[in-house]
């Protein structure tokens, strides 16, 4: 029988490590602390089961042609075609206000733009 390698460590001795890593915490500062966040539970989710078949279908395809969209990065989100494109497909397929408000807002809040205000 060979000697396992002084590398290697048992299945129990991998998971006590696991929590040492996925435990760490850092206290935050600043105003992420100050922001009001929502509670997930209240958080409206869309029920696909209440979409018609026609709508389920063009999400399918919208999702099928936005594999490979280039997307930019968060800030720049206010300017990104693959973004613009994408909202207004889903507010035209979920029959939605236009989200380009929402995108600016988004955009420049002051934790994704690094841009304090």
């Amino acid at each position: 029988m060979s000697r396992p390698r002084e590398d290697s460590c048992t299945l129990d001795q991998q998971q006590s490590r696991i929590p040492s890593s996925v435990g760490y915490s850092q206290y935050i500062k600043g105003s992420w602390v100050k922001l009001k966040k929502a509670d997930p539970k209240q958080l409206p989710v869309l029920d696909v089961r209440q979409l018609s078949p026609r709508q389920r279908r063009s999400l399918s395809y919208l999702f099928d042609e936005m594999t490979n969209a280039d997307f930019r990065r968060l800030p720049a989100m206010q300017h990104c075609p693959a973004r613009r494109h994408l909202d207004e497909s889903l507010a035209n397929i979920l029959n939605l206000p236009t989200l380009t408000t929402l995108r600016h807002l988004v955009a420049t809040a002051p934790t994704i733009s690094y841009n304090p205000r």
